[in-house]
């Protein structure tokens, strides 16, 4: 046997128990953060897994001409391997309200028309069944509909300008993908029919879609849609974009559950780094005695090396068994339930740079340590030092002594104590700040551009402005109601953005200010965050903007300036683009006409309602709701949340699960680093109580000790923390386009100072516990 090794296993035996149980501790915080991580990675991806196994096509495009006439037309296009067409009707079914059934539809032919959904009960229809019938979710739950229920559709056929209506039996119900991250206002009743009946009333269809499964490699924008558009057709929706606007939405899920790993994964690494450091000053002795005996400095590094590494690899490998147990978590949201990948999983990816990580910090810690050469300060006799000079008390001038980072032996070590309790104390009131910030943000509306009462949408039609006038001009329960026409601009000629004309019916409504002033004039308009940023330019600037039709021609140009930036709430009119968040321009319908352009009315509605009349009560009062030019069914809306701050709400737990475990690992670290503190002094305290101090006085003394870094840790860490959390979450909200000013509650903040320390006096009652139990004659002995 080898003396490197005949040493590492005299170390073993002695310190087996304590290396192990450090390893598991530490390995449980590298798991949570590892398993986060991953858990990010996985949710990332989902969407994709989703669509693929759903059968999800590549590319859709729309149009009125008849289905069969079209298909023709498409059977020659080259890189297309099947084809799904869908004929679309509008109508209703029968005492149900008409807005919790926008959405009609069949298939063409012998298939489902759309992305395979996830079924929540019973099963797909048989497509050449007349009577079978499959609803969404939103649907079923809005009407009160069950599998083997029976409803009647009504469906309004343009040809004849009449209703259809016939008896079907709902044999599923379930959720297709892209209704898993969805804004709040876009929600929608499916009701998909069978191919018989399609197929019959084809001829008195509001639209058809032709859904295309591409061949590997084949692009839609670049190979199919020359071709569509040879044959007089558009390319209306690609997989490819319907996958970036999920991923764009569950960017700050994302981001959190990031934050979250990496916050863990700090405090973890400190914890890892305070062990081995400990463990490497404590062999110290013993390492010299190794060097006496004939072993090389570099043979000694490696007996301390193979020491850290037992805690390491014991904390690899609780970190793999944490990961895989939390690994069924994975996806985080809505993803979760139609994700074909679940169960238990390992990312190793992640996996193998949390262990490089484990390995890095065990092994770079030991080596650094040992060159690090132990000093031994001078400590100046007859007279105290300045840090105890205020306090003549005996227990008081011995335990700021023994704290004092300045002298004794390794005041390095006492130095990176404070340093590493102040990091662990900033993490927490970090994740403190961060975390009340984003509930402020899902909890208030005005955050996100919502800053009135109620939304009034007519889905597909528009709205009168004679008689939004008529109904909320005079009605004593609105304070304020504005119109508002979704339209495409092009800015500066090369930048298209969506924005909204605003139409004044009572007072005025504008979407939540961030900078500068509303705008007023037919000369002004205001910009999304993000737009004003991609276009270059400032609150101040001129800019021309001119507005887009369908086929992309563009009106006359106009020349305005920009007087501020608002954040706008997504209000879905499906079919349009729609300003959203930080990106959209906003115009009054007095600059719009400067264009040239045809008149356009409202699509929907903001109403700020008068102090003490509740939004439910003011629904109630207006049964039928805002008439429209089409006569479409009205929509009210209390709040529209983005499928961001949809998404973040499901994971808001996260943050109180970020606090506890920071909170935790905050408290490891600091009982760790004054136990460590007190540890280091034990001969000191021995002496103490040989010459007749008392257990209480030794107590009081390790009162004293502990008040450095008590006093570091709350009132530099706490501060630091907070200040750092509310940067962060500023620039998160910056790159979401939402108010970015963080909500730091005064009583939240009181109960984190109060809860570090409480944590900050238990860690102070134990280390008081473990130098009450000092024996002097032991350690007094002890070499």
């Amino acid at each position: 046997m080898g003396p490197i090794a005949f040493a590492f296993r005299g170390r073993f035996a002695r310190r087996r128990r304590s290396w192990i149980g450090l390893g598991l501790l530490l390995g449980i915080g590298f798991g949570i953060a590892f398993s986060t991580l991953a858990a990010a990675r996985h949710t990332a991806s989902a969407y994709r897994r989703i669509v693929e196994h759903a059968e999800a096509p590549d590319a859709t495009s729309g149009y009125t001409q008849p289905t069969d006439e079209v298909e023709s037309q498409l059977a020659g296009i080259d890189g297309v391997e099947s084809l799904r067409s869908l004929v679309g009707f509008t109508g209703f079914v029968e005492g149900v309200d008409p807005s919790y059934n926008r959405v009609l539809f069949g298939p063409w032919g012998n298939y489902f028309p759309v992305e395979l959904p996830k079924l929540r009960d019973g099963r797909l229809p048989d497509a050449m069944k007349r009577e079978e019938v499959f609803v969404n979710e939103y649907f079923a739950d809005h009407a009160g509909v069950a599998v083997g229920d029976q409803i009647r559709v009504s469906l309004y056929l343009i040809d004849a300008d009449d209703y259809h209506t016939e008896t079907m039996t709902v044999t599923g119900i379930g959720k297709i993908p892209r209704e898993l991250v969805a804004d709040e206002t876009s929600g929608f009743g499916l009701i998909v029919l069978s191919s018989t009946v399609v197929r019959e009333l084809n001829s008195g269809a509001a639209y058809r879609s032709t859904g295309f499964s591409l061949a590997p490699g084949i692009d839609p924008q670049n190979d199919l849609y020359p071709q569509l558009r040879d044959r007089g057709l558009e390319l209306n929706e690609t997989l490819a974009q319907d996958i970036d606007r999920v991923q764009t939405a569950e960017r700050p899920l994302l981001a959190l559950l990031t934050t979250f790993g990496l916050v863990v994964l700090i405090g973890s690494a400190i914890g890892t780094f305070q062990v081995v450091t400990r463990g490497t000053v404590a062999w110290r002795a013993d390492d010299r005695t190794l060097q006496v005996l004939g072993l090389s400095p570099r043979q000694v590094i490696a007996v301390r090396v193979a020491g850290a590494m037992v805690t390491a690899l014991t904390a690899a490998l609780t970190a793999v068994v944490v990961m895989i147990v939390a690994s069924p978590v994975a996806p985080v949201g809505p993803l979760h339930a139609s994700d074909p990948v679940v169960g238990i999983h390992l990312d190793l990816a992640v996996l193998a740079a949390g262990i490089a990580t484990i390995l890095v910090i065990a092994t770079a810690t030991s080596v650094l340590a040992n060159i690090r050469s132990p000093t031994t300060g001078t400590r100046p006799r007859g007279r105290p030092r300045p840090v105890t000079m205020f306090n003549s008390r005996p227990t008081a001038m011995a335990g700021l002594s023994f704290a004092n980072p300045s002298g004794g032996q390794s005041p390095g070590r006492k130095w990176s104590s404070i340093a590493f309790a102040v990091a662990a104390v900033a993490l927490t009131a970090g994740v403190v700040a961060v975390g009340s910030s984003a509930r402020a943000l899902v909890n208030e509306p005005k955050r996100y551009g919502f800053d009135w009462d109620l939304v009034v949408l007519n889905a597909f039609d528009d709205q009168r402005p004679e008689a939004l006038r008529s109904i909320l001009g005079d009605d004593p329960d609105v304070a304020a109601a504005t119109g508002f026409t979704a339209n495409i601009y092009a800015i500066n000629s090369d930048f298209v953005a969506p924005g909204f004309a605003i139409t004044e019916v009572k007072g005025t409504l504008q979407p939540t200010l961030i900078a500068g002033r509303e705008v007023r004039a037919a000369n002004e308009v205001v910009l999304g965050r993000e737009t004003l940023r991609s276009i270059g330019a400032d609150i101040g600037d001129q800019i021309t903007i001119e507005e887009l039709t369908l086929s992309g021609a563009s009106s006359a140009a106009a020349t305005v300036r920009i007087v501020g930036t608002v954040t706008f709430p997504p209000v879905s009119q499906t079919g349009n683009d729609q300003p959203r968040l930080g990106d959209g321009i906003l115009l009054t319908a007095e600059a719009r006409q400067t264009l040239g352009v045809d008149p356009n009315d409202p699509e929907w509605t903001a109403i700020r309602l008068a102090d003490g009349v509740r939004p439910d009560a003011f629904i109630a009062a207006h049964p039928d709701g805002i008439p429209s030019r089409g006569g479409a069914p009205t929509e009210w809306f209390d709040s529209a949340a983005p499928a961001e701050i949809r998404e973040l709400r499901v994971v808001l737990g996260v943050f109180v699960g970020a606090a506890t475990v920071s909170f935790a690992i905050a408290l490891a670290i600091v009982l760790y680093a004054l136990l460590a503190q007190v540890r280091s002094s034990r001969r000191d305290m021995a002496v103490l109580r040989a010459i007749g101090f008392t257990r209480g006085q030794l107590s009081s003394v390790v009162a004293w000790q502990s008040l450095p870094l008590t006093l570091a840790s709350s009132v530099i860490g706490i501060p630091i923390g907070i200040w750092v959390g509310r940067q962060q979450y500023a620039g998160f909200a910056r790159r979401l386009g939402v108010i970015e000013g963080a909500s730091t509650p005064p009583l939240l903040m009181l109960g984190l100072v109060l809860g570090v320390l409480l944590a900050l006096g238990l860690s102070v009652g134990v280390a008081m516990i473990m130098v009450r139990r000092t024996q002097p004659s032991i350690i007094l002995r002890s070499p």
